[in-house]
């Protein structure tokens, strides 16, 4: 009957040990103060538990961060880099098509000047061969 009683107790003392109130209360500086100075072995063991079981916990959130950051975050930058760079390269090949097709009737019009110059030419020598 007592290990029973013993047990539904250290049972309820665990269960308060889990609840996020008590955690917090654990992690505050006034407690782990006024646990530091009470001459109660039990509650300074137990207070140095769950401290150091809060401290690898936030040491295993730091490293989960930068895990998370490494493989989801970087691998974005580097697409939204590569994203741009090719951009950037299609724009320039669509410019230089552009200043190639408005060279190419550039082109086309001055050999239309040209040939209408040399046409003009020849009739002006025809005219004065025949004055």
């Amino acid at each position: 009957m007592a290990d029973k009683a013993a047990f539904e107790s250290l049972v309820d003392i665990m269960r308060v040990l889990q609840k996020p109130e008590f955690q917090r209360l654990m992690a505050s500086n006034e407690m782990r103060e006024a646990i530091e100075v009470s001459e109660i072995p039990l509650l300074q063991t137990l207070y140095e538990h769950k401290y150091a079981e809060i401290v690898s916990d936030k040491s295993y959130n730091m490293t989960y961060n930068f895990i998370w950051v490494m493989s989801t975050i970087v691998p974005a930058v580097v697409l939204i880099f590569l994203f741009a760079l090719l951009t950037r390269t299609i724009l320039r090949n669509l410019n230089k098509r552009e200043v190639t097709r408005e060279e190419k009737k550039r082109i086309r019009q001055l050999k239309k000047e040209n040939a209408e110059a040399q046409r003009r030419l020849q009739q002006t020598k025809i005219e004065k061969k025949r004055s």
